[in-house]
């Protein structure tokens, strides 16, 4: 994926909130569900892949059982954008320590940048997260090595 293709899912994903709020409709997050081994299948070419018309998960603005994860979704969302824009990469530990407060525990934001990388349909490392630190500091411009 191209950055600037990157760039447009999340901004269509930004703009259907905006679309639902305008038509006073409480937002919605949908993802392909990752819960369930049903929900995979292996392909010798490219790996685990996500079988089609598998079962959606939606979090609801409305629902207090899934209002902070749709707050936090939005602020891992948010982070995401800057970095692919700004072409910077973050590991995801860096980014559950930039409010630890909020993620709870690494498993949340773990979870949360997964969920977010298949409601786009683009792997993780293409949203600038990266699952190891290189060097002395992760959040770093231009890592071409792992641009791959």
């Amino acid at each position: 994926f191209a950055r600037e293709d990157v760039l447009v899912k999340i901004e269509e994903a930004i703009s259907n909130i905006v679309h639902q709020l305008s038509k006073g409709i409480p937002p919605t997050l949908t993802y392909p569900s990752t819960t369930a081994w049903g929900d995979v299948c292996f392909n010798e070419d490219l790996g685990l892949q996500m079988r089609p018309n598998q079962r959606q998960t939606t979090i609801r603005f409305e629902s207090l059982q899934s209002l902070k994860k749709f707050g936090m979704m939005l602020k891992v969302l948010a982070v995401m954008y800057r970095l692919v824009k700004t072409n910077h990469y973050c590991t995801k530990r860096d980014l559950y320590y930039q409010d630890p407060t909020v993620f709870g525990n690494q498993h949340t934001l773990d979870s949360l940048v997964n969920n977010i990388a298949c409601m786009l349909g683009v792997p993780r490392w293409h949203l600038h997260v990266v699952g190891s630190q290189w060097g002395s500091s992760a959040c770093r411009p231009g890592l071409r090595h792992l641009e791959t």
